[in-house]
């Protein structure tokens, strides 16, 4: 299951996002809900990997705040926002 999964890192506004890929064709992006992680999807990636490339990854305001616990946890809209402005 695991061999075939592609690990990489994007720097993006001074955050290193660890991302995970499998699969070609059309991109399926997965997301994860807090407090879960790319790991979440371990049983769905090869599935959904067989016709779609496969993308899933720690969202920005997630990974900021696990850098800082002290932080206050993101709320769904503000997460909802950096996706779409992360997609386009």
């Amino acid at each position: 299951m695991s061999d075939s999964w592609t690990h990489d890192y994007l720097e993006t506004n001074g955050i290193k996002l660890h991302y995970v890929t499998q699969g070609e064709g059309p991109l399926m992006l997965m997301l994860h809900g807090f407090p879960a992680f790319w790991y979440s999807w371990r049983y769905q990636i090869p599935e959904f990997a067989r016709d779609y490339k496969v993308l899933t990854y720690s969202t920005t305001k997630l990974t900021l705040w696990s850098q800082n616990l002290n932080s206050q946890l993101p709320d769904r809209s503000s997460i909802q926002t950096d996706i779409a402005e992360e997609g386009s």
